[in-house]
């Protein structure tokens, strides 16, 4: 048994599938999105524009452009451990590219408008509607209490 152990160790050992791997044979995948300097810039290379809540204009924000098929406006705000992305695609999905599981999922009406909801009890993570054309949605990893929710949801356009 001890011999074939040894030997079974031996052939194991000969058998390196291991390989060097060339970089120059990677492929890397093109980021779609494209940053840009200012609101200004992101609504001419997206050819719509986009209106922000009043809390975030004077905050340090990133802008960029989905610059693919259905382009889309992507702003996110940064902040300590927060991060609230709004977005907004002529498109009629769900852009928020938020994919996890909430316990609570639902419909509520702001404004004119029908905007499905995600959380957990009384803190929602996730917005999203469509308004004359377009998708929108924002999101946050720490949510929104409903009301400040519909606040900002009133002031996106």
């Amino acid at each position: 048994m001890k011999i074939f152990i040894l030997l079974l160790l031996i052939i194991l050992s000969s058998c390196n599938t291991t390989k060097e791997i060339n970089n120059s044979n990677f492929v890397m995948i093109a980021n779609p999105f494209v940053d840009c300097a200012s609101l200004k810039e992101a609504e001419e290379l997206a050819s719509f524009s986009i209106s922000l809540p009043k809390e975030l204009n004077n905050k340090d924000l990133i802008y960029r452009v989905l610059n693919t098929g259905d382009k889309m406006i992507e702003i996110i705000q940064l902040s300590d451990n927060e991060k609230i992305t709004i977005r907004k695609s002529k498109s009629t999905e769900d852009i928020s590219g938020v994919y996890k599981s909430f316990d609570v999922v639902k419909k509520i009406i702001v404004g004119d408008k029908e905007v499905l909801i995600k959380g957990e009890k009384d803190i929602f993570e996730v917005a999203v509607w469509i308004n004359n054309g377009f998708s929108y949605s924002i999101s946050s990893n720490d949510g929104f209490p409903l009301n400040e929710l519909q606040a900002l949801i009133k002031q996106i356009k």
